[in-house]
């Protein structure tokens, strides 16, 4: 899959995370939410490295960090981005949608900031 098809399946499963919210759907949120966040690390790893996988002796955490400071942000931003994702998949893809537990303040925020990083990603990929 070319990493523009990343990028589209990124901005449709944001999309509809958002309706799902209105909806209230929330479980399905956070998972949409995390395949949104996903797609669009995926596109940009894929574009940086040429492959949607990490080395198996790094961390995601690190790999991520490592490959956002090669697409151009600084080391602390890239470390952010980094925990970020991390958090996304522990919160939303874990607790909410395999857990079964939304909790409304610490979830919407969560999903509120992984538009910032949709929006951070793709423009580093432009």
């Amino acid at each position: 899959m070319s990493y523009r098809k990343y990028v589209d399946m990124s901005e449709k499963l944001y999309a509809k995370a958002i309706e799902e919210l209105k909806e209230g759907k929330y479980i399905n949120a956070c998972e949409d939410v995390w395949g949104s966040v996903k797609a669009i690390t995926s596109a940009i790893l894929l574009k940086e490295t040429g492959s949607v996988d990490r080395p198996k002796d790094v961390t995601w955490r690190d790999y991520l960090r490592d490959v956002f400071i090669k697409a151009g942000l600084d080391p602390g931003r890239a470390e952010e981005l980094a925990n970020f994702f991390k958090e996304v998949q522990a919160e939303l893809h874990g607790r909410c949608f395999y857990g079964w537990e939304w909790d409304e303040v610490e979830h919407r925020p969560l999903i509120e900031k992984a538009k910032y990083y949709v929006e951070l990603l793709k423009e580093l990929i432009s």
